[in-house]
Parts: structure tokens; sequence; C-alpha cells
């Protein structure tokens, strides 16, 4: 099993290697006319919402089919992830374990001492429990 920091270092490390985002989901259908409706995710160079169809098109990501709710998911998902990502470092950054000085063997949780007192603490608990991980 990995640790957090693993699990979330390999999400960064997908990041870094997919397409530049932000992306959008649309039906090709809507940016060509001619085209059959079929969703894609596509890179945009600006926001989406101040251009017009064909503006700022960069190329498709991924064509997803008939599914504009898979599409718009995945879109989403390449700027949605990377603050994601951020805020469960914050937290895990806060809930790290430190040593009793009558008892080192033992850790607690410096931020939730008043409550837990021991490590791993609850909110480290529910975020490996979430990720499926062993915590650190």
């Amino acid at each position: 099993m990995t640790t957090p920091e693993t699990w979330i270092s390999d999400r960064r490390a997908l990041l870094d290697a997919a397409t530049e985002g932000p992306w959008s989901a649309a039906n090709e259908n809507e940016i060509i006319p001619s085209a059959d409706p079929m969703w894609c995710v596509s890179q945009m160079r600006r926001c989406f919402e101040s251009m017009t169809p064909t503006e700022g098109y960069v190329g498709d990501v991924a064509d997803v089919g008939s599914n504009g709710h898979d599409a718009a998911l995945i879109a989403d998902s390449r700027t949605s992830l990377p603050k994601a990502l951020d805020a469960l470092e914050a937290v895990l950054e806060l809930h790290t374990p430190e040593r009793f000085h009558d008892h080192p063997e033992k850790e607690f949780c410096r931020c939730c001492q008043r409550t837990a007192g021991v490590y791993p603490c609850r909110t480290v608990t529910a975020i490996t429990t979430a990720l499926g991980v062993e915590s650190c």
C-alpha cells in the first residue's frame, strides 16, 4: 500500500504529463456544424465562455462519444484535480505526527492534541481511508 504523499505525487505526475489546460467539453457538432454529434474534450487557449465556438480552439484531447456528462467530468478534472490535491496537501501538513516527550514510542497529532491525542488522528484516518492508502 502507498502513502498519501505518494498518492498525491502520482496524481501530480499524471497532470504534468497531460495536455495543458484549461479543457472544455463540447459537442463537436456545435463547433463544426458538419460534424456528427460527438462529445469531445478540447484544450482551449482562453476562457471558453468568452469566445465563439471555434475561437481559441487548440485541438481535441479525447473523443468521448455520445455522453456529454463523461466529457464534462473529464474536462473539469483537469482544473479541479490540482485544486483538490493542493487542499489535501494543506490538510495533511496541519496533521503531522509528533512524539510524546515522556513516551517517545507514541505519536500524536499536534493539530488534534486537545481531542484525540493519538496519531494517526481522525482527520488523517478519514483521508487515508478515502484514498485507500496507509497513513504516513
